[in-house]
């Protein structure tokens, strides 16, 4: 098909097909071609607009992961970009995918968009009008003609990560007119690789020494009397023997590192294995000014009872989102040990035994 010839009687969808982060409205370097690779699009997990506080207090229901409430979790999840159908400012909008359509300057008639391929609620899309962008739902309502006419423009928002094999990642929109023609175009979301320890640190963080408060102690252990709260300042000052010297060398080492920013404490309740609650992971697409837009996504691992996961949702903000998964059923026999995240690591891209994994590979330790 000449799409040239037909430009302005017929739909042309265009995305960025050849990743170079621009739109071709003009040449054809985002015409597609069938081996052409997929544009790419963003989970939209962050909180660019800083509207999702954690709240005062991310363990009022929980000591320990003694009477922890799952609702609390699932409640901290429920507030990110992607969960309401606004843009929130400038920021938000270049983690929006653009789908262009040349203009059809002769049409008198509306148009029909479809979105397929993608489970139910996995994206969202945008339409600009009047300048204005708002939510546009195909299912419910058509392209205005006059948009057709000056040139489609509508924006894909991804608003999850790829989690299981029943997707793919891959989403098909299409434009349709009265008369049956119409374009398609797919994209894919952005994959999400782990952190490696060849990238730049950016931030050191850690969990303070912390003591429960007599109160808590006393609520936490009030079925063992004999056990005083005394005992137990004893106890854990015992255990954190070396904590000092601990958070100076690792201060040190941040300094060497060249980390500007300073050491973050996390509040992570009691729970002390920061590296144990969350993996540090991002997905990124090419921006327009030439450098990639990243997404920060931060797994929390899987560990329901482990409620010094929930401080991971204090780091949420401007191009930093968190995502959980919990089986909320496990018999109290599993062992979720292997579960925390210190026991996951990625190597960077490397070539072994002839084979060649440009985006390295994922660790993880086993059982016996």
């Amino acid at each position: 098909m000449n799409r040239t010839a037909l430009r302005g009687t017929f739909p042309d969808l265009r995305v960025d097909a050849n990743r170079d982060g621009i739109v071709d409205l003009s040449g054809k370097s985002d015409e597609r071609l069938e081996d052409s690779q997929l544009a790419l699009f963003l989970p939209n997990l962050d909180d660019d607009a800083k509207r999702c506080g954690p709240g005062e207090d991310l363990y009022s229901d929980a000591l320990f992961g003694n009477d922890y409430d799952p609702k609390v979790d699932r409640r901290l999840l429920t507030c990110n970009d992607a969960q309401d159908d606004i843009v929130n400012g400038s920021r938000d909008e270049q983690d929006l995918a653009r789908i262009h359509a040349l203009p059809l300057p002769d049409v008198v008639d509306r148009a029909t968009v479809v979105v397929s391929g993608a489970p139910a609620g996995a994206v969202r899309l945008f339409i600009r009008q009047g300048g204005q962008l708002r939510a546009f739902n195909p299912a419910t309502e058509k392209v205005p003609v006059q948009a057709l006419r000056n040139g489609l423009e509508l924006l894909l928002e991804g608003r999850d990560i790829i989690r299981d094999n029943s997707w793919d990642g891959s989403v098909r929109v299409s434009l349709y007119l009265p008369s049956g023609a119409g374009d398609s175009v797919r994209l894919r979301v952005a994959p999400l690789l782990l952190q490696h320890t060849l990238q730049h640190s950016q931030r050191v963080l850690l969990s303070p020494y912390k003591l429960l408060s007599r109160e808590q102690f006393e609520e936490l252990y009030k079925d063992i009397p004999e056990y005083l709260y005394e005992d137990y300042v004893s106890d854990l000052q015992f255990f954190n023997m070396g904590y000092g010297e601990f958070r100076d060398t690792l201060n040190a080492a941040r300094r060497s590192a060249r980390v500007k920013p300073g050491l973050k404490e996390l509040n992570t309740n009691t729970d002390r294995w920061t590296q144990d609650i969350f993996e540090p992971a991002y997905a990124s697409v090419p921006g327009a000014d030439g450098k990639p837009q990243v997404m920060r996504i931060l797994i929390r691992s899987a560990q329901l009872w482990r409620v010094g996961g929930r401080a991971v949702f204090s780091l949420r903000g401007p191009d930093v989102g968190v995502v959980q998964q919990f089986s909320t059923d496990l018999p109290a026999t599993v062992d979720q040990s292997l579960n925390s995240l210190g026991n996951l690591d990625a190597v960077p891209a490397h070539t072994a035994h002839g084979v060649h994994y440009p985006n390295g590979r994922i660790l993880l330790g086993s059982g016996e």
